[in-house]
């Protein structure tokens, strides 16, 4: 009976980690539209910081239209890059790699 269960639980820990993303980038986020991208921070885009408040001022963007996080300092992750900040999946509104719109978090690390 232990090894049945052992055998599941080993199981399922491989299934996850072979579904789990990687940092190798080059992967692709669920929706269409979207983009990885690696960012050097992200934050609420309800609750913007004076920087990001007058980056999303200077491109006519109102801060309370966005959902989701925005991220600060991003570049794109294709090609084998891989990121040592915060992975996160964004809705292809990149500002030349200052801000991006729209992002979730992606935990790589498990």
């Amino acid at each position: 009976m232990f090894s049945k269960l052992a055998l599941i639980v080993t199981s399922a820990c491989a299934l996850a980690a072979v579904a789990a993303p990687t940092s190798g980038g080059g992967g692709s986020c669920n929706s269409s539209g979207q983009s990885l991208q690696c960012c050097n921070s992200t934050e609420s885009a309800s609750n913007p910081s004076d920087f990001v408040s007058v980056i999303l001022a200077l491109l006519h963007i109102n801060p309370a239209t966005l959902t989701g996080n925005i991220g600060v300092t991003c570049t794109s992750l294709v090609g084998g890059s891989s990121c040592n900040q915060q992975t996160v999946c964004c809705n292809n509104n990149n500002f030349s790699g200052l801000i991006a719109i729209g992002c979730t978090p992606i935990n790589i690390g498990l």
